[in-house]
């Protein structure tokens, strides 16, 4: 049996937090590319075929809602946050977030859930 590999996309600009995900998704199921700005997140979206995409919601050169309004919207988002969800999940749900995590819970420990929910996204997508 042959494992389907999904192609996941990080733009995050903090290499603490990249390599904090980079570790939790390691995973043979798992191709990852980690870009650091809004900018090439948006050519990878563009370009290539990307199973679901981590989008930091505070990116060096543009927000992550604001990528995520440009994206591809056949694309499963999940926007990391150290925000209040409360205070940008209805502008970001209309914008198109698929899911939401906490950056300062991952930092905390739960990257299991954080590989969990991109596993759901994407099986959700498909």
């Amino acid at each position: 049996m042959t494992l389907e590999r999904s192609h996941v996309l990080i733009a995050e600009d903090s290499e603490f937090m990249a390599q904090r995900v980079l570790e939790a998704l390691q995973s043979p199921t798992y191709d990852i590319t980690h870009v650091r700005s809004a900018e090439e997140a948006l050519e990878m979206l563009e370009t290539e075929a990307v199973d679901c995409a981590l989008v930091n919601y505070e990116l060096s050169d543009q927000t992550g809602i604001e990528l995520i309004e440009s994206a591809p919207s056949d694309i499963p988002i999940i926007l990391l946050t150290s925000a209040e969800i409360d205070t940008i999940a209805a502008e970001a749900l209309d914008a198109g977030v698929t899911e939401f995590v906490r950056k300062d819970n991952l930092a905390a420990g739960s990257m299991p859930v954080l590989a969990n929910r991109v596993d759901v996204v994407i099986r959700a997508a498909r």
